[in-house]
């Protein structure tokens, strides 16, 4: 195996020689050579990419895509050369090789907005309404919570040219769940910002109950709440659950809260899926964040230090989890963990999805420039 990537791993480099002096052919086949000696070498998949787009060798290249994903050859560099490549494929002359090829891709790895978008542009072009439904779906049963292929679904129905041919689909597939995620959003979103405003308006020395935005935001948060949840208690969603722990925390419902973040974040399924789904990454990391930032609050450091180092078991990445084992690993930092804790916990600009496809938060922008 070690020979192999040490074949794979000089091939690239030749490949990458050959390509600085413009021989773009001789340089793909290299590219190629190495996968061959090493089938998911990740570098020969960036670079073999990025020189088939050089040559207009779209469907050459979205197919290296879909065999790379299949193979487990995922990275940052060939997720960013798919991108690039799919407004040439859109354009394409050939859309039934296209589309087998964006097929592949999602199959392997469904959490790519773009691709199926553009798998649904091509399918709609053709007609073929139906394939496209039942793409969605596919993912849907994949992961439930792939909110933006539920979206896609939808849009679909709303087309007049395709009724006809989805006459026998249901068109409303979970909509109580998407309903109820739009709504806890919303009610989250409109919180984050009366706590804004408020420490504004204190800050200023001025009597917040007569600041009228505010009073819209809290009218607003009053509407929402009083919606009935008892039809979506049966989904097991993490991204809801985790939206409903996220309002109880707003509301200083503190016991409640930290009994669906633990929820959250020990959910096995949701951990499952965390790869491909990143909302659900974030909501199980987020979870653990909190829990572990509680149990400092009440003085279990060991406890605290044993959920980070669970969440970079998740994510090796996450920073927050870093820093706050570091500090807390000295004796005599916890208070700059705990300033560090709060600014960086309560940043959630990674965990709000589709914000403007939101029925609630159109309402919510409605409500506020309203406010006299």
């Amino acid at each position: 195996m070690r020979l192999r990537t040490g074949v794979a791993f000089r091939l690239v480099a030749r490949a990458q020689a050959l390509a600085t002096v413009r021989q773009p052919d001789k340089a793909i086949n290299a590219a190629r050579m190495a996968l061959w000696f090493q089938p998911n070498f990740v570098p020969a998949y960036e670079l073999l990419i990025q020189l088939l787009t050089q040559v207009a060798r779209y469907d050459k290249a979205l197919d290296v895509c879909a065999r790379g994903f299949e193979l487990g050859a995922v990275s940052e560099g060939i997720i960013f050369s798919l991108r690039n490549v799919l407004p040439q494929v859109r354009r394409s002359e050939n859309p039934e090789k296209m589309i087998r090829s964006l097929s592949r891709c999602l199959r392997a790895f469904p959490q790519q907005f773009d691709v199926l978008r553009t798998l649904i542009e091509l399918l709609s072009r053709l007609g073929r309404y139906r394939e496209a439904v039942l793409t969605c779906d596919g993912l849907l049963e994949i992961d439930p919570d792939l909110i933006a292929v539920a979206q896609a679904r939808e849009e679909i129905f709303a087309d007049p040219k395709a009724r006809p041919q989805l006459e026998s689909f249901q068109a409303n597939r979970e909509t109580y769940r998407r309903d109820e995620y739009d709504r806890l959003v919303a009610y989250n979103v409109a919180g984050l910002l009366t706590q804004v405003m408020t420490r504004f308006y204190r800050d200023l020395g001025v009597d917040i109950f007569s600041v009228p935005l505010i009073r819209a935001l809290n009218n607003f948060r009053g509407k929402l709440s009083s919606f009935d949840t008892a039809s979506s208690q049966k989904a097991a969603s993490p991204l809801i659950q985790f939206e409903r722990a996220w309002a109880s925390y707003q509301d200083g419902k503190n016991d409640e809260a930290l009994h669906l973040f633990k929820t959250v974040f020990n959910d096995g399924s949701a951990r499952k899926r965390m790869n491909g789904n990143p909302f659900i990454r974030e909501a199980v990391v987020r979870s653990g964040e909190i829990l572990g930032r509680h149990q400092e609050k009440v003085g279990n450091i060991d406890s605290a230090i044993g959920i980070y180092r669970e969440i970079l078991a998740l994510d090796a990445n996450n920073v927050i989890a870093r820093r706050l084992l570091v500090l807390l690993a000295r004796n005599g930092n916890l208070r700059e963990a705990a300033n560090f804790a709060e600014a960086a916990i309560t940043n959630r600009s990674n965990l709000y999805p589709q914000l403007l496809d939101n029925p609630y938060i159109m309402a919510l922008k409605k409500e506020m420039s309203t406010a006299p």
